[in-house]
């Protein structure tokens, strides 16, 4: 599977990397007299993505198999077949290393699931995209091909003749094979689906900028999610009062307000601490309107030094004494009562007219001085 998410990486690279002339004839679309629109560059990519995919995710499932068969499966046939010629044993081995195979064969070989949409409007375009596309799905069957051959090598020493006679009997059945592969296809579906279910749910989850990075996949448009800080200056700031647009060139496109979303806001929406803000532009826009957003938060420390609890044990000459809470304006001086310890009662919170005795334990909360001045 990680070699599956890799693929479309792969072909990326590959697509930027590979020299103009290899391109050329891969993708008709770009040449010397001509330069492709950026819907079928895109088109291109969407194809050969699939198409890479498809390769890799077939082909470590046919090595896997291969490796199996001769790990396991000729170990087991000369145990348990003793008693048969090598030549049985083998043919047993290879018969059920080929059933196994046959459903990853049809994937490599005759189904083309993803590639068909890209393909079918690649050709449409263009009818010189032909070629090429069957280029590429003739170097999938020789591929399937030669996975078979590997696995008949195996087992048998062939002759050069023998082996060219696999290769066009193969090539011509899987060829005429495409039309048998409808429950295949429903299978692979399922299995691609089960594989992405990670994205579906991010797509279900943020639709904006899952669309955006699909329709407009191959362009340089991007989407950011910024939440508004509290301490942001922003917060409580109507749209059209703030810079974005004018300093970045973003556009505000959402707004997500707790379970609530404003699709295209208005000029008038004020911002809220804790805002979903999805802003669209290029990359160089977006980069700018992450800094800004960024610069916008205030870095320094809050500190509370001067915030403590204080124990205060009350006697005859203490100010709280024979006073009650109602009489001695604590929040004056910066601090508050939060427990009494008396005797062995403890009282969290008194109530207003709680009178203060002579061994009381109060506890004081607040201001450093304020406290103090009880003590």
């Amino acid at each position: 599977p990680y070699m599956i998410k890799l693929a479309p990486s792969l072909s990326k690279l590959l697509y930027e990397k590979l020299p103009d002339r290899i391109l050329n004839r891969i993708n008709p679309s770009v040449d010397e007299n001509e330069t492709a629109s950026n819907a079928e560059k895109s088109e291109w990519k969407n194809l050969l993505s699939a198409y890479f995919t498809r390769i890799v995710m077939y082909g470590v499932i046919l090595t896997a198999i291969m490796l199996g068969s001769e790990i396991y499966l000729r170990p087991a046939a000369n145990k348990f077949l003793s008693s048969y010629s090598e030549t049985v044993r083998n043919i047993v081995c290879l018969t059920l290393t080929l059933v196994a195979m046959v459903p990853f064969l049809y994937g490599l070989a005759v189904n083309a699931g993803s590639i068909n949409k890209p393909a079918r409007r690649l050709m449409k375009q263009k009818a010189s995209n032909t070629w090429p596309i069957l280029s590429l799905m003739l170097i999938r069957i020789f591929i399937a091909m030669c996975f078979v051959i590997a696995v008949i090598v195996n087992y048998f020493d062939l002759s050069y003749w023998t082996i060219l006679l696999i290769v066009v009997a193969g090539a011509a059945y899987f060829i005429t094979a495409k039309g048998s592969v409808h429950r295949f296809a429903t299978i692979e579906k399922q299995f691609l689906s089960n594989l992405n279910e990670k994205e579906e749910a991010a797509r279900r989850l943020s639709p904006v900028k899952t669309t955006v990075s699909d329709k407009l996949a191959g362009y340089d448009v991007h989407i950011e999610t910024v939440e508004i800080s509290p301490a942001s200056k922003y917060a409580g700031m109507k749209l059209q009062d703030t810079p974005f647009r004018k300093e970045t060139g973003v556009n505000i496109v959402k707004i997500i307000r707790g379970n609530r979303a404003i699709i295209v806001p208005k000029g008038s929406e004020c911002f809220f601490p804790y805002d979903k803000v999805l802003a669209v532009g290029t990359s160089a826009q977006i980069a700018d309107f992450a800094r800004m957003m960024r610069e916008d938060i205030p870095t320094e420390e809050i500190h509370d030094g001067q915030f403590t609890v204080e124990p205060v044990v009350i006697n005859e000459n203490s100010v709280l004494h024979g006073t009650t809470l109602k009489e001695i304006d604590m929040r004056a001086y910066g601090c508050m009562v939060i427990s009494v310890l008396r005797a062995e009662n403890f009282i969290t919170n008194p109530e207003a007219n709680f009178k203060f005795m002579a061994g009381d334990t109060v506890w004081l909360a607040g201001e450093a001085s304020g406290c103090n001045y009880f003590k």
